[in-house]
């Protein structure tokens, strides 16, 4: 195959590492490239998420509400590709976030259009 789509890093952790550069310089940066299956954090459950994510996750939360359809999809995607990187708990948190604010009585069309 002369092209394979590269994933990368399944934990947010990881890639939040090489983006500062606190990984091994030189060493392959993805699983594919060191040759193992991706294998899930131990100490899932304690990891602490960085602020950086947590501000993130609050605008891609009110892009939920946006009046332009591309705005909402766009903040829809970026929401599922970050909670699905973040550990179970706190993807949890982000999609009960998502419940409340989108589908409350009281909120305007585009808030679930």
């Amino acid at each position: 195959v002369s092209w394979q789509y590269q994933r990368g890093n399944r934990s947010l952790v990881a890639n939040l590492a090489q983006v500062h550069g606190t990984g091994a310089a030189g060493a392959p940066s993805s699983p594919m490239e060191r040759g193992d299956a991706p294998q899930p954090h131990p100490d899932a459950d304690d990891i602490d998420v960085p602020e950086q994510v947590e501000d993130i996750v609050g605008l891609l939360l009110d892009g939920l509400n946006h009046r332009d359809t591309v705005v909402r999809w766009s903040a829809a995607k970026g929401l599922g590709r970050v909670s699905q990187r973040l550990p179970k708990d706190n993807a949890d948190e982000v999609l009960q976030a998502v419940l409340s604010n989108c589908f409350d009585l009281y909120e305007a069309d585009s808030g679930w259009h």
